[in-house]
């Protein structure tokens, strides 16, 4: 992770496009920022949440973060994760 100061807002802004590359339902998520430690919560697909720690500790500006998600084994019951996912609609648009 990154010690370079990035304001709370932009921060937040910068980790969605981040975990918008590497998660099927980024919007799912809550994503907090406060002086640069970062939690992110809310539903993901089962073996994403790896991922998405990966990639906060790559983000520019992330002190610390918190990864508070629940891997959900059954996404069709949680509407959150309904739908076409991001990595679905790329293959098809390839």
């Amino acid at each position: 992770m990154q010690d370079n100061f990035v304001e709370d807002d932009r921060l937040v802004q910068r980790v969605r496009a981040q975990i918008g590359h590497v998660l099927s339902h980024p919007g799912a998520l809550f994503v907090e920022a406060r002086d640069g430690i970062v939690t992110v919560s809310g539903p993901v697909l089962a073996g994403e949440a790896e991922k998405l720690r990966q990639r906060l500790n790559e983000t520019r500006g992330v002190r610390h973060s918190r990864v508070a998600v629940t891997e959900e084994q059954n996404p069709e019951h949680v509407p959150g994760l309904q739908g076409t996912s991001r990595g679905s609609r790329r293959e098809k648009n390839a």
